[in-house]
């Protein structure tokens, strides 16, 4: 799994998505 921020600046919601689309994440 990537190191995602599950816990951070985006929230968890982000952050799932981001695990789910890396192409998609917003960059912070």
């Amino acid at each position: 799994m990537v190191d995602a921020p599950i816990e951070g600046e985006a929230g968890s919601g982000t952050a799932v998505y981001w695990v789910i689309e890396p192409g998609t994440a917003p960059q912070w």
